[in-house]
């Protein structure tokens, strides 16, 4: 008996033999898209919230509606969020003697810069608006993680008074 001999074909290229890219490639191309999604998106967000803005002051305040809608900017300069804090609570309690609590409803948003701090811009839409207030953790800079993680401290600390 012959032993058979096998005959040696040329494998296709697999993908994984193909040309590889290094690293630097891929964190070019990454870096790229988010500087494409941020020009495409953050001017229509500036927009977006820029509208709202001037909806909300053109809109009269009813004495009638018990919802509110606060907005606080973290600045380094502003009233201290945990006095602000309290004093909501305050006024919440006094006012819960008079309404039922399921009507008097209240978003509040928190706006928090980055390192750079708030463009000029921004401190013009928002310092300008007489719907927002300044609120400070203190005069130290802190990471926007951390000023988070405070806020979340000072939220569960007034609902466990409560």
């Amino acid at each position: 008996m012959k032993p058979r001999i096998a005959a040696k074909t040329a494998a296709p290229p697999s993908a994984s033999s193909a040309v590889t890219l290094p690293p630097i490639v891929h964190a070019i191309g990454g870096s790229i898209g988010s500087a494409l999604a941020i020009l495409t998106f953050y001017p229509l967000e500036r927009i977006r919230v820029e509208i709202q803005s001037q909806q909300q002051q053109k809109k009269p305040q009813k004495s009638t509606n018990r919802s509110a809608h606060r907005i606080w900017m973290l600045s380094e300069t502003g009233d201290p969020l945990w006095e602000v804090l309290e004093d909501q609570q305050q006024k919440q309690s006094n006012c819960a003697t008079k309404i039922s609590i399921g009507q008097n409803k209240t978003t509040t948003t928190l706006i928090v810069g980055n390192q750079l701090g708030y463009s000029a811009d921004d401190d013009k839409l928002l310092i300008g608006s007489p719907s927002v207030r300044e609120v400070s953790l203190g005069s130290l800079s802190l990471l926007t993680s951390q000023c988070i993680s405070i806020t979340h401290h000072y939220l569960d600390r007034i609902f466990e008074i409560e």
